[in-house]
């Protein structure tokens, strides 16, 4: 099968690592920023944790933007990095963006995890080293949504970095909910600062500032009382009710739609953001609905879900009128503006979205599969779409890829998501899916579905899938102790075109299976077989198969030294370091 040659990182996106680009209309708050620069100064974890609409992103934002005598990098987590594979390689892309050297002696294990036990404390460990040695001067690494992980690996590897955080490192985490992590052991020392909805909090004068003076609404001291203790200073709603307010043609209609919703007996946000929705023309409307199935914004993946050719305009006219969008920062290297939609907000759209227009779901995922570039999210459009066999394609391309980056877990869901039918007639989705139980130690049901897949590669005439689904079939034989079937199904692979690395590792099963029958010359000649083989090669995962097939009972044949000898000279010269 073709599969895309993929960076480590192509799925993710490189808005995670930039931070949002401040507006110009900001109210400064400084202090709360006094608070939180004064907090990063002298604790190595600083926790912003406030239920949604608070501004904890905007206060990490404002402070990375202002504090001048701070180095920042920034990560923003989502459910996918539920993954210990996929939150270190987003982790390390964040400090690499301070020091690109930062992490590298760490990516070839993480790009080679083909199990689910990876030990998180000893990449972390490394990690840490690194850090030590290519980041000397003080930064700070904020990690923005931390509430999204729940992964108990992750969690521990935090609590581990954070035992022992470089001097020179501290870290911000925004939260709706406190993390599962060693906190009160982090405040005994006095080594956690805290921020909650008390701190971030609009005052009674950051109202004003903002309501009368930026906005000029010419609000009551009264109708600021009102609104202050109604929303408790809460800033999602105190936004979404002034876009409601400046769009009113009379000041004194001001006092009786404060005093109307804030008396209404519904969730505040999704009626003020209601208000706000359908205060808006018609197509800006339809166009805040529609686009709310993209992650990110921009005027092409606008133009492709909507239909509409002024998209850029409508875009920007949509982070004009402040309606919950926040532009990533660096969008002047970007070939076009990125945006995204406030978590709620978003949220919201959603929702009304499934119930005005639950028929065009579909469609609009199919346009925004079609329009992205990025694999994983044209897999997740064209499953959200329905799309079962354009998703199966796009899966096929990348398996590979995804499957030695240790990715599991995703490239199982979407095998999964697809209808049995679907998957039954692509017998390289069997194949990766049978790798992904295998490698979570289901042995059985890793055997039945590389027989499926067998048996569609025998059906489409697939010599290359025949060969590799024998060379896995093979393994996991002698995993469950049958070694009958192992030597027919490795003579079969090796007259198929399979890949130089599963070649080398049929080479060295069968000298394994010489040594334990005494045919030291059988293990001999597959030995050399397999270790020329890796010579001639330059791909980096050829050699670790060879590594680790590779033991000390080998020392036992008769050039089993000079086999080692050679083996040892070979990992020096391709991997120096």
């Amino acid at each position: 099968m073709e599969s895309q040659s993929l960076p480590q990182d192509h799925w993710l996106a490189q808005t995670k690592l930039q931070r949002p680009r401040l507006r110009e209309d900001i109210v400064p708050r400084q202090r709360l920023l006094g608070l939180l620069h004064q907090a990063v100064a002298s604790h190595r974890l600083t926790l912003i944790s406030a239920p949604a609409g608070y501004g904890k992103t905007t206060l990490a934002t404002s402070l990375a933007h202002t504090a001048t005598d701070l180095t920042f990098t920034w990560l923003a987590l989502d459910e996918e990095d539920n993954n210990p594979t996929v939150f270190f390689v987003a982790l390390i892309a964040a400090l690499q963006r301070l020091n690109p050297a930062c992490g590298r002696t760490i990516q070839p294990l993480l790009g080679n995890q083909a199990t689910p036990n990876l030990d998180a404390k000893r990449v972390m460990s490394m990690l840490i080293n690194d850090i030590l040695e290519t980041l000397p001067d003080p930064f700070v690494l904020i990690l923005d949504d931390l509430h999204l992980i729940t992964d108990p690996t992750i969690l521990q590897a935090l609590d581990y970095l954070l035992e022992r955080l470089p001097g020179q490192m501290r870290l911000i985490a925004t939260t709706r909910v406190d993390p599962p992590l060693a906190l009160a052991r982090l405040r005994a020392r006095g080594q956690l600062a805290e921020l909650g909805p008390p701190d971030l909090r609009f005052t009674l004068k950051e109202m004003d500032d903002l309501l009368n003076g930026q906005l000029e609404l010419g609000l009551s001291s009264q109708d600021l009382r009102t609104l202050q203790t109604s929303t408790e200073g809460w800033v999602a709603g105190l936004r979404l009710l002034t876009t409601s307010l400046v769009q009113l043609p009379a000041s004194s209609q001001h006092a009786t739609l404060i005093t109307r919703k804030m008396q209404a007996n519904l969730h505040v946000f999704d009626l003020l953001a209601e208000e706000v929705l359908n205060r808006q023309p018609p197509v800006l409307r339809r166009f805040l609905l529609e686009t709310s199935i993209l992650s990110e914004l921009t005027p092409e993946l606008c133009q492709a879900v909507t239909g509409q050719p002024d998209a850029a305009i409508i875009l920007e006219e949509v982070y004009r009128r402040h309606l919950f969008v926040v532009a990533v920062d660096d969008v002047a290297l970007a070939s076009s503006p990125i945006y995204r939609y406030h978590a709620l907000f978003v949220e919201f759209l959603r929702r009304q979205l499934a119930r005005e227009q639950p028929d065009q779901l579909g469609e609009l995922h199919r346009r925004a599969a079609e329009a992205h570039t990025i694999p994983a999210q044209m897999i997740a459009h064209y499953l959200a779409a329905e799309q079962w066999e354009a998703a199966a394609q796009v899966i096929e391309q990348i398996a590979e890829s995804i499957y030695s980056q240790g990715l599991l877990d995703r490239l199982q869901g979407w095998i999964r998501t697809l209808p049995t039918t679907v998957q039954m007639s692509h017998p390289w989705l069997i194949y990766y899916l049978a790798v992904c139980v295998w490698g979570q130690g289901q042995f059985s049901e890793a055997q039945r579905l590389l027989q499926g897949a067998l048996s569609g590669f025998e059906a489409n005439g697939d010599n290359t899938g025949r060969g590799e689904t024998m060379v896995q079939l093979s393994i996991v034989h002698q995993i469950q102790g049958n070694f009958e079937p192992v030597a027919p199904l490795i003579e079969q692979a090796l007259t198929c075109p399979i890949s130089p690395s599963s070649r080398i590792h049929l080479h060295i099963s069968l000298a394994w299976m010489g040594l334990h029958h005494t045919d030291l010359e059988q293990a001999q000649t597959n030995l050399e077989a397999a270790l020329t083989l890796a010579e001639a090669s330059d791909d980096p995962g050829v050699l670790q198969t060879l590594a680790m097939q590779t033991g000390s009972p080998i020392l036992s044949l008769p050039k089993g030294v000079a086999y080692m000898e050679r083996v040892l000279r070979l990992i020096e010269i391709r991997f120096p370091d």
